[in-house]
């Protein structure tokens, strides 16, 4: 027996079905359930983890899980039905399913930002680590000119209390 997080004690239980063993959570001394999930035939909306078929991945990207009646699922979902929703959107938005090669940039940065505007469609590796690059580098010289700016008002003010001649312009 063991107890996790939820301070739930568990189990480890084979399914009375098909033999496949799996963690089971114990409800008065039994497990809570005899069959495991494929066998008790609750999949998807119909499974008590069920989350809406939205996930967030390590990465921070948005995963979908869409229905095998949607046009693009056999074109891009993988075997568990699941497609990153930014290549989702980009796929419906050009009505064709992207390259192997093509990458779906985030704009703004944002990995679950998936709002048309701030997608934009790279035809290569390279132009991606390219324009990644650049907008750190806009990020961070903008972050210099506003301590910049900051330190130019103080000495204008430094100058101003002592030398008022020198700001004549």
């Amino acid at each position: 027996m063991t107890t996790y997080k939820d301070n739930r004690t568990r189990i480890w239980h084979n399914c009375i079905e098909c033999g496949t063993g799996r963690s089971v959570v114990l409800k008065g001394g039994q497990p809570r359930n005899l069959r495991c999930g494929k066998c008790r035939g609750l999949k998807g909306s119909d499974s008590p983890n069920w989350r809406g078929g939205r996930h967030i991945d390590d990465k921070g990207y948005v995963n979908l899980r869409i229905s095998q009646d949607d046009p693009v699922y056999h074109l891009i979902a993988n075997p568990r039905g699941y497609i990153l929703e930014h290549r989702l959107v980009m796929t419906r938005y050009l009505k064709r399913r992207l390259k192997s090669y093509e990458i779906v940039h985030h704009r703004n940065g944002v990995k679950d930002d998936n709002r048309l505007e701030n997608l934009q469609l790279m035809t290569s590796v390279a132009a991606h680590l390219q324009m990644t690059w650049l907008e750190e580098r806009i990020k961070e010289l903008e972050g210099r000119v506003t301590v910049l700016e900051a330190e130019n008002a103080a000495f204008r003010g430094e100058l101003i209390g002592t030398q008022p001649a020198l700001l004549t312009k």
